[in-house]
C-alpha cells in the first residue's frame, strides 16, 4: 500500500465487494481498505512482468474455454489462477498456433 493514499469515496469505484451486509459508505470504504491493508501485509511483495508477447489488432487469437481446459485441464481463475507450470505455456501458445518460445 502506498503511504498517504487513502481510499476513493466508494462513489469513484465499481462497488463489487464481497461486504454484502447492510452498513454506511463510510463503513464499507474503511472495511474494504482494511482488507486491501491485511493483504497488502500478507502478501508484501510484488510481481512484474515483461510482456513477451502482444496482439492488439483484430487478428489476435482468441482464447477459448476449450483451449483452456485443453492445456490446463480446467478453465483457471482469470483474477488470481494460481501458479501454473511453465511448461504449459508453450502447450497453450501452441494450441493458439503462436509459439513457443525460447524459455
Amino acid at each position: 500500500m502506498v503511504a498517504d493514499n487513502p481510499p476513493m469515496d466508494l462513489e469513484l469505484s465499481h462497488r463489487m465487494t464481497r461486504f454484502r451486509c447492510a452498513m454506511s459508505d463510510g463503513k464499507l470504504r474503511d472495511t474494504w481498505d482494511k482488507a486491501y491493508q491485511w493483504r497488502a501485509k500478507k502478501f508484501p511483495c510484488v510481481v512484474i512482468c515483461k510482456n513477451v508477447l502482444g496482439f492488439l489488432g483484430w487478428n489476435a487469437p482468441t482464447v477459448s474455454n476449450a483451449d483452456l481446459i485443453s492445456v490446463f485441464g480446467k478453465v483457471p481463475g482469470t483474477q488470481n489462477p494460481g501458479r501454473q507450470p511453465l511448461r504449459l505455456l508453450n502447450c497453450l501458445l501452441s494450441q493458439l498456433k503462436v509459439g513457443p518460445l525460447e524459455l
